[in-house]
């Protein structure tokens, strides 16, 4: 093992599931293979991992073997079922295997007990996620049963039915993204995620454009806050395309300017401001084809983000006031909101704060009667910049940390860099100029880690928050505070950000290309195991070992109650612990009972 193969070591481990079988067949390779060598052939696993002892039984000699030997013990139905289940990327649940499995010799009220033995078998896991147990393949045993559905003729018809399912999920649930209960939907989303992205693939494969922007279009707002932004653009365009996105009826019509908007504004939100006023300009002929009114207003609102992306606030304000028109006539509150919101942008890039801050206040108040948390965050986050420009470090300090926080809550990272470095700009009117730079170097990171795109405007102004804060530091200490900053985790970040110390943690990030954590400085009394661990999380630890809940916790170090079960979450992540308990015997086996603050 070297610093040069080790991340290509763990990769192998990881593909194969930590199966110590697969495993020893890997290793056995190494005669001839290097371990990034055998990392690139495990597509075709089945075929690489051979070669087991001669000593040994015959279903030991390959993965295959094993295998084989497994699949033989099922009766039909198990062996339909498994096969029929591959389709499912990532985990999947009872209600999901009922309705794309059931069907050509399998009846739906037998899956569960099919379900059951198959896990009894451990062929499928278990894991509890929220109020529903989902179930999940390890990836040989799934790269296994794709071949037996394939080799049974079943693969396409049983891809389609993955595909009609979650497409009716997806449908189904686009109202409630724009409702109170959008977070907690998002939420839900994330465990469907892989298999959302493989029914889009689907849609691609086969051509079937109208499907795959039904698809698509109808998690618009997932995507374009949770990401991948540039995964789901790149399909948009593919899916655009294709003859089947081009059809004159209404219906087709409708979902493709549903589509085209939602690739605008991911496309706005990469940096292509061109691409973003190709795609806006088609919607606003679409809708005035059509006569719909709503779509014609959302194309105006949206060629004025173009706008202004590009400077002109001027032709922003235009769109944005004919826009709020339109909305305002048809009664859509929330499209009000968010064009309330737009107007106040361009007022405060015109440095019109007064104005700005007017809209603003207007966009919250809406936003806050519908309850929504992704509004809210954003209003409260511009609400803090003008504040802070407005001279109330007080007020602008409290209204950009709740923002953050809401930002965190609710996973919007590209909202909780911006929070972050307006906060580092109040950090640099009011010292320490250090805190100042390791703000503003962790929301960098950040938002650069989004891989979307601020406007040139905002990255100015950002740039100018900070002017005074490197005003006060000679060349080594600003290098120093911004190196500081880059190193800590979002965790970390956040927490600094939020709790206003003085230092920051003396911690190193895990490193940003394969999450390895790395070394960190820590007291010559800790164990070497604790060198894993960041000087917050063994703090967490030690109160873990008290036996404090994540609120007492929370409380005892001055931090979220969220933050608290992030950390634990990372400490059995990096310890590879899976309980509490065990946290506990760590902490006393490695001496670090004491460390608690008192």
């Amino acid at each position: 093992m070297t610093e040069h193969n080790i991340a290509a070591v763990a990769q192998i481990c990881r593909r194969l599931d930590s199966l110590p079988l697969a495993i020893e067949l890997a290793a056995a390779r190494m005669a001839v293979l290097s371990p990034e060598q055998i990392g690139a052939r495990l597509d075709d696993r089945f075929r690489l991992l051979t070669s087991g002892s001669r000593a040994l039984p015959p279903r030991y000699r390959t993965l295959r073997a094993l295998i084989d030997w497994s699949y033989d013990l099922l009766d039909a139905s198990e062996r339909i079922l498994l096969g029929r289940l591959s389709v499912f990327a990532g985990s999947w649940t009872l209600e999901a295997a009922e309705a794309v499995c059931a069907g050509d010799g399998l009846v739906g009220e037998e899956i569960l007990d099919l379900l059951s033995a198959l896990a009894a078998k451990s062929l499928i896991q278990t894991e509890e996620q929220a109020e529903e147990v989902r179930y999940r393949f390890l990836e040989s045993l799934r790269e296994y049963a794709a071949e037996r559905l394939r080799d049974a003729g079943e693969e396409s018809p049983i891809r389609r039915r993955h595909r009609d399912w979650f497409l009716a999920r997806a449908e189904r649930v686009e109202p409630e993204l724009l409702g109170p209960r959008s977070i907690w939907w998002m939420d839900r989303l994330e465990s469907a995620r892989d298999n959302l992205r493989a029914a889009t693939g689907f849609c691609i494969e086969r051509g079937d454009g109208e499907a795959g922007l039904r698809l698509v279009a109808a998690l618009a707002r997932f995507w374009q806050i949770r990401g991948p932004h540039l995964e789901i653009h790149d399909a948009l365009v593919k899916l655009l395309a294709l003859p089947a996105g081009h059809g004159h009826s209404a219906s087709v019509q409708m979902t493709r300017l549903k589509a085209l908007v939602a690739a605008g504004t991911l496309a706005l939100r990469l940096g292509d401001q061109d691409t973003a006023e190709t795609h806006y300009r088609e919607v606003l002929e679409l809708s005035r084809q059509l006569g719909d009114q709503r779509a014609l207003a959302m194309a105006l609102v949206s060629l004025g983000r173009v706008a202004r992306t590009r400077g002109d606030h001027v032709a922003t304000r235009r769109y944005d006031t004919e826009a709020l028109s339109l909305f305002t006539a048809i009664g859509d509150e929330l499209w009000v909101a968010r064009t309330l919101h737009h107007l106040g942008v361009a007022a405060f890039y015109q440095g019109d704060l007064t104005t700005a801050r007017e809209h603003y206040e207007a966009s919250l108040a809406i936003f806050e009667r519908l309850d929504d948390d992704l509004g809210i965050a954003t209003l409260l986050e511009e609400l803090g910049e003008v504040t802070y420009l407005q001279g109330d470090l007080v007020s602008a300090t409290r209204l950009l940390r709740t923002a953050l926080e809401l930002a965190h809550r609710i996973d919007d990272k590209d909202r909780v860099a911006m929070a972050m470095a307006a906060l580092a700009g109040v950090a640099a009117a009011q010292g320490p100029a250090e805190r100042a730079l390791r703000l503003g170097a962790a929301a960098s990171v950040i938002n650069t880690a989004t891989g979307l795109s601020n406007s040139p405007a905002w990255h100015l102004n950002f740039k100018r928050w900070l002017e005074p804060a490197r005003g006060l530091l000679d060349a080594e200490s600003i290098a120093a505070a911004e190196a500081a900053g880059r190193s800590m985790t979002l965790e970390d970040a956040i927490e600094y950000a939020l709790n206003g110390d003085d230092d920051p943690p003396d911690e190193s990030a895990s490193d940003a290309a394969t999450g390895t954590p790395t070394a960190i400085m820590v007291s010559p009394h800790v164990s070497a195991a604790a060198r894993l661990l960041t000087r917050r999380e063994l703090e967490v630890v030690a109160l873990v070992a008290r036996g404090m809940t994540n609120r007492q916790i929370a409380e005892a170090l001055a931090i979220t109650e969220g933050t608290a079960a992030n950390h634990i979450r990372h400490i059995l992540n990096r310890l590879t612990l899976d309980s509490r308990v065990q946290v506990a015997a760590w902490a006393v086996e490695n001496g670090l009972y004491q460390r608690a603050r008192t």
